[in-house]
């Protein structure tokens, strides 16, 4: 079966001298790459070359090795500078999460530094937690936030006008 395959791509691919070209030129536009068995060599050294060939393509396997893996573990992280002097931090959740749900809990109370972790309170409990988890949080105190309301000024209230539409519909307007 496979020589009949062969023969008719050998009839398909033949110069034709009265068209000046191969049948498979006509039909395609261009000549077809042919496997090396069609080609004959008058030379009887092939044979010795193709063996040759043989014995080389069996040992190249062997002399092959394994290619170096690379290593996709090391991620950096961003740690911000002044997460060392802070008093307040939030804590990064593991990677699944429900939909809408934040990505990090607290502000939670730093107690100690270790190289590279904290230790924090969370929930009247200390945990020791790596500082790539960590974000720095800016919490105010009670004194600041007292002094902050005292700066602000009480908004005025604003008093509706009403006012009907071309459809009888009653809308409050805000002055």
């Amino acid at each position: 079966m496979a020589s009949c395959h062969t023969q008719n791509l050998g009839i398909r691919t033949t110069w034709k001298e009265d068209l000046r070209a191969s049948c498979v030129e006509l039909v395609y536009g261009e000549p077809l790459r042919l496997p090396g068995e069609f080609f004959s060599t008058s030379n009887p050294s092939t044979i010795e070359d193709l063996s040759e060939f043989g014995n080389r393509l069996r040992n190249h396997p062997s002399r092959l090795g394994p290619q170096e893996t690379s290593w996709h573990g090391n991620r950096t992280f961003y740690i911000p500078k002044h997460l060392k002097d802070a008093t307040y931090v939030y804590l990064r959740q593991g990677p699944e999460r429900k939909p809408l749900q934040s990505a990090y809990l607290g502000p939670f109370k730093v107690i100690r530094r270790v190289s590279k972790a904290y230790v924090i309170e969370v929930q009247e409990q200390e945990q020791t937690v790596t500082i790539d988890r960590l974000k720095l949080a800016y919490v105010t105190t009670p004194s600041e936030s007292s002094s902050l309301a005292e700066k602000t000024t009480p908004m005025t209230t604003a008093t509706p006008k009403t006012k009907l539409t071309r459809s009888d519909r009653r809308v409050e307007k805000v002055i």
